[in-house]
């Protein structure tokens, strides 16, 4: 998934170099620099640490456009703060042991002498001489997060494919409730795999970012219509309505709403949580997916029995609204 990081840009944190040098200093200490192998940051910053080498200082160039990095612990670390991954990134280990990370082009030989040689429990993680952290080895488990998943499960799509589905379903079979659970159940877990898949690779602020813009763009239309979008959404619900008529099974249905079903209104909770849930170990993130179905299903169950009392248009609004006040609460906590 590394391959993700190529793109990135260097920082364009600089920071001018005092003349005062190091102390005599018997560090163990080796440093990773994660760069772009033509950024001018990074080469800038390549060259002012292998000036450090001359105190006993090891340095390892990883240049992510041109191989994957051995060591990914700092990225992770990163990721799992919440914040971008924005080269030249400087992880500092001693005595084996992940000691600090600094993002951006810090040339201060003040800076590193006492980042050098001071010992503290933990990973201090800063952007440019500023500490934003201190890693501690744990990740808070996001249950807030959880409640995105009730904003996601209320998209309009997903709730009047599966009302026209109850309806029809009743009116030919009469009891529906097994075809209902089949339909939900499938929705919810293709829409949490679907995350957890999205939420493998690297955070980046671009997610909410996407979210942002399509919350808008559906914001805008659903108080003023245009026909063009309008006719789209009219296209795209006469695709379920056929499935739905045609006797579709519940769970082809519910595969089709959990995936193609993502209505651009309330994107920005599923990207948003997406980002969240990027930062968790592998183990806790599989658990808040499961919970991510499980919550994201109740919605289904519930507003299905009204969806058809409720005006869509103004639904819409209020879904697209929430979703991008979201959407860039996330985008700005990830600068």
């Amino acid at each position: 998934m590394m391959e993700l990081l190529f793109a990135l840009i260097c920082s364009n944190v600089s920071i001018s170099a005092p003349s005062a040098l190091l102390p005599p200093l018997n560090l163990n200490a080796t440093i990773y620099l994660y760069g772009i192998s033509n950024g001018p940051p990074c080469l800038r910053m390549k060259s002012f640490l292998e000036g450090l080498e001359i105190y006993g200082i090891k340095v390892i160039w990883v240049p992510l456009d041109k191989v994957k990095p051995n060591v990914t612990e700092p990225l992770k670390v990163i990721t799992s703060m919440g914040l971008p991954l924005e080269v030249p990134i400087s992880a500092v280990y001693q005595d084996k042991r992940l000691k600090a990370i600094v993002i951006g082009d810090v040339e201060n030989l003040t800076f590193w002498s006492q980042l050098l040689s001071s010992n503290w429990k933990g990973v201090k993680v800063y952007i440019g001489q500023r500490l934003v952290g201190t890693w501690k080895g744990r990740t808070s488990f996001p249950f807030t997060a959880l409640g995105l998943a009730i904003i996601d499960g209320m998209g309009p799509i997903a709730l009047m494919v599966f009302a026209l589905y109850m309806a029809l379903c009743k009116e030919i079979m009469g009891n529906c409730w097994k075809r209902a659970l089949a339909f939900v159940a499938t929705a919810s877990v293709t829409r949490a795999l679907m995350g957890l898949s999205l939420s493998s690779i690297p955070v980046s602020p671009y997610y909410p970012a996407i979210g942002a813009a399509l919350a808008l763009i559906i914001l805008v239309n659903a108080l003023r219509p245009t026909k063009s979008l309008n006719e789209a959404l009219r296209k795209f619900m006469g695709f379920f309505e056929k499935l739905v008529k045609n006797g579709a099974s519940p769970f082809l249905l519910g595969l089709a709403v959990g995936s193609l079903g993502l209505s651009p209104c309330v994107v920005g909770a599923f990207l948003s949580a997406s980002t969240l849930a990027s930062g968790l170990p592998w183990g806790q993130r599989l658990v808040f997916w499961a919970l991510y179905a499980l919550v994201y299903s109740i919605p289904l169950t519930l507003a299905a029995k009204v969806i058809d009392k409720v005006e869509i248009r103004k639904a819409v609004a209020v879904l697209a609204s929430i979703s991008l006040i979201i959407s860039l609460y996330f985008l700005v906590a990830l600068q």
